[in-house]
């Protein structure tokens, strides 16, 4: 987590009680993240001022202050004082590939950068800005980072040499693959509706891997903020890919998978297709919740018999 960079240089200058001078933090972040983000993002800085407050969060012998109260910081989170000055690694880096933008609809569009956005957070739960990039033009990406809000994400011209992500590629991604290097790529295609094979053109200079949840790509999550929050989790939470894919499972994933699980599991009685409650309970692990309410969808019931 990048945060902990900005805990050692609180440490150097003796700050283990900071003030946050009534500033809100990012609610799904941690807090000390959130503080962060408003440094390297809203140019905040630490103002070594006494304030009284009382404990928001504790980190280890770190503590937030907020609000009014008989506890006194160290210093204050403001816009005077001084900027510290952190020596943040420049890695891991995921590059988003729009060079095929303008092939999608105005509906995809739209989703295109609904899911950028989206990537955006899961990057700043553990990053920042700088470890987010886009292959666009200067106009395109203006008219994305404007609807992105305020954010500093980087823009590039062309790719650099990294993993592309792609379901049909001919090797299999593994977690030494997500530990071991620090640039993914990920094409900018969505396919409403269609399938779009894109990926192989647009990374074929480059080494392409494939996803897999239990030896297949169906079910694997495709939009970009969930492909991306799977590398995060394995990279800084040593989450295998399997425990990454299930934390990200959407309804539409899990459907997709199932009908592939469910043929192979379902046996036919009184004219109807039942799930064996022993076949039931291993799908429950595989996917990591209960999945009765998407059996609903297949009209299939479960039953005793093992």
């Amino acid at each position: 987590m990048l945060y902990k960079y900005l805990l050692e240089w609180l440490k150097e200058h003796n700050i283990y009680f900071l003030h946050l001078n009534r500033r809100k933090l990012r609610s799904y972040l941690n807090p000390f993240q959130s503080v962060l983000l408003e440094i390297l993002l809203n140019d905040y800085r630490i103002d070594f001022k006494k304030e009284g407050g009382i404990p928001l969060y504790k980190e280890g012998e770190f503590y937030l202050l907020n609000r009014k109260g008989p506890y006194y910081s160290d210093a204050i989170l403001s816009k005077q004082g001084v900027k510290p000055e952190l020596n943040l690694p420049k890695y891991p880096l995921f590059i988003i590939d729009l060079r095929y933008y303008n092939r999608h609809t105005e509906k995809e569009k739209r989703r295109i950068i609904k899911e950028i956005l989206a990537s955006l957070i899961e990057v700043r739960k553990y990053l920042w800005d700088r470890h987010l990039a886009l292959v666009a033009n200067r106009e395109l990406f203006n008219f994305i980072s404007h609807k992105l809000g305020n954010n500093k994400i980087l823009r590039l011209d062309y790719p650099l040499n990294g993993i592309a992500l792609d379901p049909n590629a001919d090797e299999i991604l593994t977690e030494k693959d997500i530990k071991e290097n620090n640039i993914f790529l990920i094409g900018g295609i969505v396919d409403l509706g269609q399938n779009r094979p894109w990926t192989k053109e647009l990374f074929k200079e480059f080494p392409r891997k494939r996803i897999e949840f239990y030896g297949k790509t169906k079910g694997v999550p495709d939009r970009f903020n969930r492909i991306i929050s799977i590398l995060l989790k394995v990279k800084f939470e040593n989450k295998t890919i399997e425990e990454a894919i299930k934390e990200n499972l959407t309804r539409k994933d899990i459907l997709e998978r199932l009908s592939i699980e469910l043929p192979k599991r379902w046996v036919k009685l009184d004219n109807k297709f039942v799930l064996p409650k022993k076949e039931y309970e291993e799908l429950n692990k595989m996917f990591g919740r209960d999945i009765k309410p998407y059996l609903k969808v297949f009209k299939v019931e479960v039953i005793e018999k093992q």
